[in-house]
């Protein structure tokens, strides 16, 4: 909650500016670098593919997650520094709060002497939480104030935490819990991303950006185990930058 408040804040600084000063109708190009901050965040289709150590007990546990885990919705938010040469070329470093991972199905306990007490079904949702450093080149086209940009790089990310939610389904009611772990767990990994999408200029400030995200992590999460998990995701980036 906290994280979101200082984005809200930091946005609402960048937009009281010339936002309602009257737009050229064409940005001029620059010389040398340009510099400009922004702030964006990005919803997120998440999953993972899983390695194995190669032998066929491993690669039978993989086989059976595979039919009961499945996608689950996250998101990055964050800040970053983009220098611009010209009117073409930038370079972006940043640094975002991100939410991925993955969930279960709900899947039915097997009873074999029913009891109230003891739930019927669950469900599990993994939710690996990352500091990520994003650094990217782009390269935009086109003329006027919207113009496309196709781009690419990689992100740091380093891990917070990885947060279990367990739902647990009774008669007539649920019950949730939760646990948090760094245990065994890769604390860094590098994480390739490719990016391409629209750039607006609302002013000779400020511009707004709207790119689909893929991403996919190429580290396993785990330290010396049979199986680990490759994270990916795939989203739609939506940023507000300001000229400097």
């Amino acid at each position: 909650m906290h994280l979101s408040v200082r984005f809200i804040t930091l946005a609402a600084v960048l937009l009281a500016g010339p936002l309602g000063l009257r737009a050229q109708s064409a940005i001029p190009a620059a010389g040398g670098w340009q510099k400009s901050i922004g702030v964006s965040v990005t919803p997120t289709w998440c999953y993972r593919t899983l390695s194995s150590s190669g032998d066929d007990f491993a690669g039978s546990i993989a086989e059976w997650r595979d039919g009961f885990e499945i996608s689950r919705l996250g998101y990055d938010a964050g800040a970053s520094l983009r220098l611009t040469h010209g009117d073409r070329l930038s370079l972006d470093m940043g640094l975002s709060y991100t939410s991925r991972g993955y969930q279960t199905k709900k899947r039915a306990f097997v009873l074999y002497d029913p009891d109230p007490r003891v739930p019927q079904s669950g469900k599990t949702k993994f939710n690996y939480q990352l500091l990520s450093v994003p650094l990217q080149a782009s390269y935009a086209f086109g003329q006027g104030r919207l113009r496309g940009f196709v781009g690419g790089g990689v992100s740091l990310d380093f891990l917070l935490r990885v947060r279990s939610d367990d739902t647990f389904y009774y008669n007539d009611q649920a019950s949730h819990s939760s646990s948090s772990t760094t245990g065994g767990y890769l604390r860094g990994n590098v994480t390739p991303r490719l990016t391409a999408g629209l750039r607006y200029a609302l002013t000779p400030q400020y511009s707004l950006e709207l790119a689909p995200v893929l991403q996919y992590s190429l580290l396993g999460s785990h330290i010396h185990a049979p199986i680990s998990e490759h994270l990916y995701s795939a989203g739609v980036n939506v940023g507000l930058y300001r000229k400097f």
